[in-house]
C-alpha cells in the first residue's frame, strides 16, 4: 500500500518513482468474470465448444495490444502483495505441471520419427506456462550432461565478483556509466549501463552482445573492462545457454497455439516449397494425453507446417545476438538484454536511525510482467524469484521448486539431500587431463517466464507470467542474471509467414500483422496504452 510505501519502504517525498506503487483493498477479492464463468463451468467444457465455434468469451477479449497492456496491468493489481517465508512459500502440488523439463526434450532432435513433436513434451510445456507462468528447465539431463551447466556456474563466478569489485573498490563503481541508451541497437528501449536504487537495496547491470564484434564482445565497455575478456566470454556462453532453451520454448508453445486454432489445417506441403519455410519439425494433439499422431492427411501435414512456421519465428525474430541473413536492418547491438542483479532487504530507518518495524520478507522488486517471448532466469543459490501462479492463485517459489526436485533426486540415489554441491569430473583442456569439480546444485536450472510477445504469439493461450523478487530484511543478498528475449530491431511480424490463415488469428494478431516488431514494443509500454 502507499503507507507501506513510506513508512516500511524506501521511498520518501521528492524521490522519483521507479516503480508503480499497487494499492491492494483490504478485503476479500471480489468475484470477477472470469471466476464466474469458472464457476459456472467448471471443467471448461463450455468453454472448449465455445472456442471450436470462435466464440470469444467475456474474460478472454484481449483484442489489441491497448487492451493487452491494460489486462496485464489488471492482473498485476489483482495478484496479493504479502511475502511468505521461504519455510512456508508455494512450491506446487506435485501434479505434472510442476515438474522438471529436461533439456533434451525441448530440442528438434527429440521430435518424432514422423517428423512431428514429442505430445508427452508438448502438453508438459503448456500446462506449465498456462497455468503456473513458468517451466524449470534442468540443462544436465537429470545429471547426464554438465556442459551447460559449467557455463552457468562460471557465469554465477563472474556475477559475484563484479558485485565484489563494484563494493570494494569506489573507483571501479564510479567508472560504470548509468543507464543510457545504446548506440547502435535502433531502439529507445535498448538500455545499458549500471544503477542503485533503494539505498543499494537493488543493483543493476545491463549488458547486450555487440554482434558485429569480432568475439561478440559486451557493451558498456566500460562493463566489459571491469570483468574482463573471459568473464565477457562466460556472459556470452550463458546467454547463448538460456537463449538457445528459450528458443526452442517459444517454438513449442507457438506451435502448439497454431496446431490449437487449425492455423494451417487445408495447406500442404506443396504449398511452400517455395517459401522460405524450412521443414523442420511439427506436432500433433490428442483429445487427452498425446504421445504421437492424431491422425493422417491434412492433419498431419499442418501439424508440420504448424511447428515449422513456430520454427522459423523463434530464429528470425528472437535477437538472439548472432547475425541474421534474413534481417538486413538489424543494429549491431543485441535487443535482448542479459542483466546482472543484486537485491537485498533493506530495511527503512527512522530519524533516531533505528530500523522500522517491518515483516522479515519484503517485496523488493514488484509484480510485474515483461514485453518479451520468454524471460530466462537461472536458478540462484539464494531463492527469491516468485511467479503469480494464476492456477493456484499463490505466488510460486520456482527456485525453492527446483532446489525440492534436486534433494529428492539426491534422496533417490543415496546421497546428501543437505548437499549444496556435486563432485562432477571434467576434462582440463589446458593440462589435458580430467578433474574434480565440485558443481553448485542451482547451476543445473533455469526458469522460464513467458513475456507478453508470447502471448501475442499463442492468441493469448500463454499468458504473460507476473513475477517479483522477494528478499529478507537483512538477509543474505540474491544475485540474479536473467535474459530478456526480445525480437530483433527492424523486423515485422508476418502473419501468413509464423500463424497461417489469417482467418484463425484473432483480432490481436490481426493488428500486429505487418508491424515493426519496435512499434509492437512500443505499443505495450505503460506510456501508450494508460489512459
Amino acid at each position: 500500500t502507499l503507507d507501506d510505501a513510506v513508512e516500511q519502504g524506501d521511498w520518501e517525498p521528492g524521490q522519483p518513482f521507479n516503480f508503480v506503487v499497487r494499492n491492494v483493498p483490504a478485503r476479500l477479492k471480489e468475484m470477477d468474470i472470469s471466476d464466474f464463468l469458472s464457476n459456472l463451468d467448471p471443467d471448461g467444457n463450455l468453454r472448449g465448444e465455445a472456442k471450436e465455434k470462435g466464440i470469444t468469451l467475456p474474460d478472454e477479449d484481449v483484442a489489441s495490444l491497448k487492451d493487452l497492456g491494460k489486462e496485464c496491468d489488471r492482473r498485476v493489481n489483482v495478484a496479493p502483495f504479502e511475502a511468505e517465508d521461504a519455510k512456508t512459500a508455494y512450491t506446487g502440488d506435485g501434479t505434472k505441471g510442476y515438474n522438471i523439463m529436461s533439456r533434451s526434450d525441448l530440442l528438434r532432435d527429440s521430435i518424432g520419427a514422423d517428423g512431428t513433436e514429442n505430445g508427452s513434451t508438448l502438453m508438459h510445456v503448456m500446462d506449465a506456462l498456462v497455468s503456473h507462468g513458468c517451466l524449470v528447465v534442468d540443462v544436465t539431463d537429470n545429471g547426464t550432461k554438465y556442459s551447460d551447466a559449467l557455463k552457468l556456474h562460471k557465469m554465477w563466478n563472474v556475477a559475484s565478483n563484479f558485485f565484489d569489485n563494484v563494493d570494494g573498490d569506489a573507483e571501479v563503481a564510479s567508472s560504470l556509466p548509468g543507464m543510457q541508451i545504446a548506440e547502435g541497437a535502433g531502439s529507445p528501449h535498448a538500455a545499458v549501463g549500471f544503477a542503485q536504487y533503494g539505498d543499494g537495496a537493488m543493483s543493476f547491470l545491463e549488458t547486450r552482445i555487440d554482434r558485429d564484434s569480432e568475439d561478440r564482445s559486451i557493451v558498456p565497455q566500460e562493463a566489459a573492462n571491469i570483468l574482463g575478456s573471459e568473464g565477457v566470454a562466460s556472459m556470452v556462453d550463458a546467454f547463448d545457454t538460456m537463449c538457445d532453451v528459450g528458443k526452442d520454448l517459444v517454438r513449442v508453445a507457438i506451435a502448439a497455439a497454431n496446431m490449437e486454432y487449425d492455423a494451417f489445417l487445408g495447406q500442404s506441403e506443396d504449398d511452400l516449397e517455395n517459401s522460405d519455410l524450412p521443414l523442420i519439425s511439427g506436432l500433433t494433439f490428442e483429445e487427452e494425453d498425446v504421445a504421437g499422431v492424431v491422425g493422417e492427411g491434412d492433419y498431419v501435414t499442418a501439424a508440420k507446417l504448424s511447428s515449422d512456421a513456430a520454427a522459423l519465428l523463434a530464429d528470425e525474430l528472437i535477437d538472439d545476438g548472432k547475425q541474421n541473413s534474413a534481417n538486413s536492418e538489424q543494429g549491431i547491438i543485441n535487443m535482448s538484454p542479459h542483466r546482472l542483479c543484486r537485491y537485498q532487504g533493506v530495511a527503512k530507518k527512522d530519524d533516531d536511525g533505528k530500523n522500522k518495524p517491518a515483516s522479515s520478507n519484503k517485496e523488493t522488486f514488484g509484480a510485474h510482467t515483461d514485453t518479451s517471448f520468454l524471460t530466462l532466469v537461472p536458478v540462484a543459490d539464494v531463492s527469491g524469484l516468485e511467479v503469480f501462479d494464476e492456477a493456484a492463485e499463490k505466488w510460486l517459489r520456482p527456485e525453492l521448486l527446483a532446489r525440492q526436485k534436486w534433494e529428492e533426486q539426491q534422496h533417490e540415489q543415496g546421497k546428501d539431500p543437505a548437499a549444496q554441491t556435486e563432485s562432477i569430473t571434467v576434462f582440463d583442456d589446458e593440462s589435458g587431463e580430467e578433474r574434480k569439480v565440485d558443481l553448485p546444485w542451482h547451476c543445473r536450472y533455469v526458469v522460464a517466464m513467458p513475456g507478453e510477445l508470447l502471448q501475442i504469439g499463442t492468441r493469448n493461450e500463454v499468458g504473460a507470467a507476473i513475477h517479483r523478487v522477494i528478499s529478507v530484511l537483512n538477509g543474505e543478498a540474491r544475485i540474479s542474471a536473467p535474459a530478456l528475449l526480445r525480437a530483433r530491431s527492424g523486423m515485422r511480424l508476418n502473419l501468413s509467414k509464423y500463424f497461417g490463415n489469417i482467418e484463425t488469428a484473432g483480432s490481436l494478431l490481426k493488428e500486429c500483422d505487418g508491424m515493426n516488431m519496435e512499434d509492437i514494443h512500443n505499443a505495450l509500454q505503460p506510456s501508450s496504452y494508460r489512459d
